[in-house]
């Protein structure tokens, strides 16, 4: 019996999975009737100035599986309360690795995760991605709002693109501690 070693993706085979998953990001409306799962933010609360912890999951029908995954989200400020400013965080979950993409650069308000390497085992069923965060601007005020959306999501098994959409949004409100 011959031993063969195991083998990582190159970097270029890589970023042509990200160049799979990135397109269907913005898809993600139109494939909506054809999901096989979905990604969804939790909703929580914060006082101003402290910071904000947001849970990600990812629920797939069954028998469904998956071993690439990305998504985005967004906090939006509803009505009067005030704008982040830094940049959101994730951390994932402790079952899984890193992933190999966290991207902040299009604003303060908006993060993409995308794990390229695929996961193994692959992920089934209902799973914890991790933990979006940032702080609460200071000058928030309590009852005022943000709006948790996660603006896309995509995935792969081998070869063969599984359709998710996202999730309920979820609402991060402003409440003064004890």
């Amino acid at each position: 019996m011959r031993r063969t070693a195991k083998q990582t993706p190159s970097r270029t085979h890589r970023f042509f999975r990200f160049a799979l998953l990135l397109p269907l990001l913005f898809a993600a409306p139109r494939l909506a009737g054809q999901s096989r799962g979905t990604v969804s933010a939790a909703g929580g609360s914060a006082a101003p100035g402290s910071a904000f912890h947001i849970a990600v999951t990812l629920s797939l029908k069954d028998p469904v599986s998956i071993d690439t995954l990305a998504f985005g989200l967004q906090v939006v400020a509803n009505g009067d309360a005030p704008p982040l400013t830094g940049r959101l965080a994730f951390k994932a979950h402790t079952s899984l690795p890193k992933p190999s993409l966290a991207d902040t650069g299009v604003g303060p308000h908006v993060i993409s995760v995308a794990w390229l390497t695929p996961f193994s085992p692959a992920l089934s069923g209902t799973k914890p991605l991790g933990v979006v965060s940032m702080t609460i601007p200071p000058t928030a005020r309590n009852g005022q709002t943000y709006t948790l959306k996660v603006t896309g999501a995509s995935a792969t098994l081998g070869n063969n693109v599984v359709r998710l959409r996202p999730g309920p949004d979820g609402a991060l409100s402003v409440a003064a501690g004890p």
